[in-house]
């Protein structure tokens, strides 16, 4: 394997595993999708990525200049779903600690 894509692939989970930390969201990543969203110099790389959270299947996108911060955005768009849903589905009526993270 290429020692970029080794490094990439490290700190992409480094931001997930940090994410996970903050919002208790553990995610499993399915697939991680990068298409360029413009050209040139300052070009944005959109992520997609298709995650595993109790049994359901969803996927969070997101673009930016740093594809590393697009990937974690994409993960925390999926998290912040999650935590709304649970939020609205608690059958004790009490909120959690955290109700949305952002970057």
């Amino acid at each position: 394997m290429d020692n970029r894509i080794r490094i990439f692939d490290t700190t992409l989970r480094d931001g997930e595993q940090a994410l996970e930390k903050v919002t208790g969201v553990a995610l499993t990543l399915k697939s991680f999708e990068l298409h360029s969203a413009s050209m040139g110099e300052d070009a944005q790389g959109e992520v997609t990525v298709a995650v595993e959270y109790g049994g359901s299947s969803y996927r969070g996108r997101a673009a930016n200049v740093d594809i590393v911060e697009a990937g974690s955005r994409a993960c925390l768009e999926v998290m912040n779903r999650i935590l709304r849903r649970n939020k609205r589905t608690s059958e004790s009526g009490q909120t959690t600690a955290v109700s949305r993270a952002s970057i």
